[in-house]
């Protein structure tokens, strides 16, 4: 793939390495690109400086025989969120599984007591109190089809959806959540919304019929879980989300937040609202690159947009497609906020 001429990205031949090729500090949009099938976003300044520190990104490797043995997916080191500073580049592959797997609150796991102690919660209880309590916080977690990713490698799970089957269901069903300490710490703190966030389930990678099969049932599971627990749930299925939209319908999620279009794919959230329906909430998709560093015309325009479309006809938030990089100035950040009292 060639980006204004220069080479972006190589996948070999198996398909496991995504490396960056010689050239310069490429635009947020090449860099979100160059990851789009596999529903991995690198926001430009993050995005970059990671590429810069690894050279590549690796999905998680083959690993079918070993999960046959059942011999589980090794972290580096546990998961321990407070080790990690503001800027610190992390290794996604290691991180991922380290976040999604503190889920079940294994043996060592501190207690909701020692989590809400430790400090963690201490910035969310100063902005609720600086709010009066008028927003609601919301925390993280992970759909099961995603985290099996990491005991068959990505190439293991792409292979088993069509060969074995049965082995995607048996790595699905081990990453159900579970009740843990983090999930009583979260609610306890006032978080009343979950974000269920999912990679490795793009369009581009499989179509609606293995979304039906393998990836519906357990993300069906993760909602019940949360909802029983009073949590609201955004469900986030990261990459190409358009080919799988109907099934996507008649799962109960409280609302819907999608990537923004990319080269090789759109997410049109006037398609959204006509697969939908008026009665679900929709997040809108504003591209992220064009809040960094469009212009206000253009990002009143896709506002504009995205408002007639989803909120005329349904309830919709207006909201960006992926996570607002690290670096984007601040004044950036305000102005999109108050984009819907300028429209």
């Amino acid at each position: 793939m060639d980006v204004d001429g220069d080479e972006l990205y190589h996948i070999t031949r198996t398909g496991r390495e995504i490396r960056m090729g010689n050239f310069k500090e490429p635009s947020a949009e090449s860099i979100r690109s160059g990851t789009a099938g596999l529903g991995i976003t690198w926001d430009s300044t993050i995005g970059w400086a990671s590429f810069k520190e690894h050279g590549a990104w690796r999905p998680p490797r083959y690993r079918i025989e070993e999960f046959k043995k059942g011999i589980p997916y090794q972290l580096a080191e546990p998961y321990d969120p407070d080790a990690l500073g503001q800027g610190d580049v992390i290794d996604i592959e290691d991180w991922i599984p380290r976040y999604a797997f503190s889920e079940t609150g294994g043996e060592g796991s501190p207690s909701a007591d020692d989590l809400l102690a430790s400090g963690r919660y201490d910035v969310l209880e100063a902005v609720a109190e600086r709010t009066n309590r008028q927003h609601t916080p919301y925390g993280g977690g992970t759909s099961p089809f995603q985290n099996a990713c990491y005991d068959l490698g990505f190439e293991g799970l792409m292979e088993s959806m069509v060969l074995e089957p049965e082995l995607v269901h048996r790595a699905t069903a081990t990453h159900l959540p579970k009740p843990s300490p983090r999930f009583e710490a979260n609610k306890r703190s006032g978080i009343g919304v979950i974000y269920l966030f999912q990679m490795f389930g793009s369009g581009d990678l499989f179509g609606p019929r293995e979304f039906e099969t393998f990836v519906a049932p357990v993300v069906k599971v993760a909602l019940d879980f949360y909802h029983e627990r009073g949590f609201r749930v955004v469900y986030y299925p990261m990459g190409n989300a358009t080919p799988h939209l109907e099934p996507m319908r008649d799962l109960d999620w409280d609302a819907l937040s999608l990537e923004e279009s990319r080269r090789n794919y759109t997410i049109d959230i006037k398609h959204v609202r006509e697969v939908m329906g008026p009665d679900r909430v929709l997040f809108g998709n504003v591209p992220t690159d064009m809040i960094e560093h469009g212009t206000k015309e253009d990002l009143l325009k896709e506002a504009r947009y995205q408002i007639e479309q989803a909120a005329e006809h349904g309830n919709f938030i207006l909201s960006c497609g992926t996570p607002i990089a690290p670096g984007t100035p601040a004044e950036r950040v305000k102005f999109f906020c108050e984009v819907p009292t300028l429209l």
